[in-house]
């Protein structure tokens, strides 16, 4: 098992100790699990034993309701965590993770979690992460309220440059590894909607490319997504 002082997560993860040496201040009983493309990490309304920090790749949250129809609640990145939820609550997650790229999750018991987090490090990183979750949340439903579709999609853009974006050949080259109907959901629109303003986006010659996306003009992106 690899050292979490190696992982290329760690300074995104609860784990980064800025003060001390890192994470072999304190030990950490894992495993590490492999996922490809589609496959499910957890299943909604199953027991969660466990939290699992992301190390490679990306997992949406998902909640279904009676009908089938699923919402998107997040995408969790690399460095973070899934599954606090059950610290407070049960052990039942009324959630489901999916992988939406190749990902590397390491997985934590409930036991030795609560062991961790009363590390004072671990504790204020596992609060900060939690209040960041939350205010994510608080900003996309007011970006629904108060921006047009075109500035929404903007703005989520921009946060995947941020999480899994790569700086290529001057550009920065994003891989959404999400359908149009995924795609729609995370900026509340419908389908459709959403294609028009990516169509429209690239018009402007301020991305270009489809699954694969390159942003041409990351100034007039960063406007366009504040409104301005």
């Amino acid at each position: 098992m690899e050292s979490c002082q190696n992982c290329p997560a760690l300074k995104k993860s609860i784990f980064c100790n800025q003060h001390n040496s890192g994470p072999g201040d304190y030990p950490i009983q894992k495993r590490q699990l492999y996922l490809k493309k589609g496959q499910s990490l957890f299943t909604q309304n199953a027991t969660l034993n466990g939290i699992y920090c992301i190390k490679k790749g990306n997992i949406k949250v998902v909640k279904s309701n009676n009908n089938g129809n699923e919402t998107i609640l997040r995408i969790a990145n690399a460095g973070d965590i899934i599954g606090e939820d059950i610290l407070l609550e049960n052990n039942e997650f009324d959630k489901t993770g999916i992988a939406i790229s190749d990902a590397v999750v390491c997985y934590i018991d409930k036991k030795s979690f609560s062991k961790l987090i009363n590390n004072r490090n671990i504790g204020l990183n596992l609060l900060k992460k939690t209040l960041d979750v939350l205010k994510k949340a608080e900003e996309h439903i007011c970006s629904c309220h108060q921006k047009k579709v075109i500035e929404r999609l903007s703005e989520l853009l921009l946060d995947f440059k941020k999480n899994v974006g790569s700086y290529e050949n001057e550009k920065w080259k994003i891989d959404l590894n999400l359908n149009r109907e995924e795609l729609a959901m995370l900026i509340g629109t419908a389908p459709e909607t959403a294609i028009r303003a990516f169509s429209e986006l690239k018009k402007m010659g301020i991305i270009s490319g489809q699954k694969i996306v390159y942003i041409l003009k990351e100034k007039e992106l960063i406007s366009m997504a504040k409104n301005n």
